[in-house]
């Protein structure tokens, strides 16, 4: 698995690889936070983060509103900063060299 995938296992039991995004602090709630795109949509998520010691971690959802006003906000941050690498057709998040004309669910190389 690339280091910019993470799984993510949806409410009815399907495993979907996704790309991250970026990840995120937030001092206001005391959380770390990783936002992702499904590949296969032009859907973005995001989980809170909770680091373990053999470094893999766990995901949680995210139930407070105040904290998706937040990461919304991040979100449109990073759009705005990241317009010219990110091609919303593509599902590798830029980081290949399609241009964002591929259906290749991730650009696998």
């Amino acid at each position: 698995m690339k280091d910019n995938m993470i799984t993510i296992t949806t409410e009815d039991g399907r495993v979907i690889e996704c790309v991250i995004l970026f990840t995120y602090h937030s001092d206001d709630f005391n959380h770390d936070y990783v936002v992702f795109k499904d590949p296969n949509s032009n859907t973005a998520g995001a989980c809170i983060y909770h680091p373990q010691e053999d470094g893999k971690g766990t995901l949680s959802d995210i139930e407070s509103d105040d904290e998706w006003e937040m990461l919304q906000d991040a979100l449109n941050d990073w759009l705005e900063k990241n317009s010219d690498k990110y091609e919303e057709s593509c599902g590798c998040g830029g980081s290949c060299q399609c241009g964002g004309d591929c259906s290749c669910n991730g650009c696998e190389e």
